[in-house]
């Protein structure tokens, strides 16, 4: 199995899933599609999720890579629910400049993932009341400079640019800090 029918098959099973196919049809056209051993698997997977068992499960046996997680929210009421989950890739080195590996931002004082993702929770409430208070007042401010389309595209040009930044971690003297 190649790596280029690995991603097509995921790819083309993530198309179709967005496109609103059920998960057994979208299963078995992504396996024909893709082709190699993903044809046999695309359709066992098809008729194990048609009859009810659970794709994750499926695939772990295969021993394909799995990322799932269930959160219970309970009875829908009209009260608000609300949850959240910690997700995290150590990224050991940001960036390379001029042939120096550069850590990020994060790893700043020695950090690992574990302590990121425990400060992470620690802090999440209060980061999550400062994200909200500071959206509200850029918005503002935009809203009154341009008007509510120009702070939609403003907020939309925003998270199109800091997204996918990595923030590196930059030293005295204009110097790359290294530990």
């Amino acid at each position: 199995m190649s790596w280029r029918q690995t991603a097509g098959f995921y790819r083309q099973l993530a198309v179709m899933t967005r496109t609103g196919m059920p998960i057994g049809n979208a299963l078995r056209l992504a396996g024909e599609t893709a082709g190699g051993s993903y044809r046999a698997r695309g359709l066992q997977w098809s008729v194990g999720c048609t009859g009810g068992a659970n794709l994750a499960s499926q695939m772990t046996a295969a021993g394909e890579p799995v990322l799932a997680c269930a959160l219970p929210f309970g009875p829908v009421s009209a009260s608000p629910v609300s949850r959240h989950v910690l997700l995290a890739y150590d990224d050991v080195f940001s960036i390379e400049y001029f042939y120096r590996k550069v850590r990020p931002y994060w790893r700043r004082d020695g950090w690992g993932i574990t302590e990121l993702l425990q400060a992470a929770e620690v802090e999440y409430t209060d980061l999550t009341a400062r994200c909200a208070a500071f959206d509200a007042e850029i918005t503002a401010d935009l809203r009154q400079a341009g008007g509510e389309k120009f702070a939609a595209l403003c907020a939309l040009a925003f998270r199109q640019c800091i997204a996918p930044r990595s923030f590196a971690e930059w030293g005295w003297q204009g110097h790359w800090r290294q530990r």
